[in-house]
């Protein structure tokens, strides 16, 4: 959420966890990829995420948050 917030300057505030799958640990000082995905959707921000390392993922989620007013 911190990235997004961030990217559009505006602050979130988590509706609903849609969907989140932690598949492989991941430790210090290892290189990870992150992949964030924003779609709007009747006033609200769906926030997909893919964590990977050595294109493996790691852990995905999508979370559905609501801009604070």
């Amino acid at each position: 959420i911190f990235i997004s917030e961030i990217a559009l300057g505006k602050l979130l505030i988590v509706d609903k966890i849609k969907q989140a799958k932690f598949a492989k640990s991941i430790f210090p000082k290892q290189e990870v990829n992150l992949n964030v995905n924003l779609k709007y959707k009747d006033e609200m921000l769906q926030i997909s995420v893919n964590l990977s390392h050595n294109d493996e993922i790691c852990a995905k989620y999508s979370i559905i948050t609501k801009f604070k007013q």
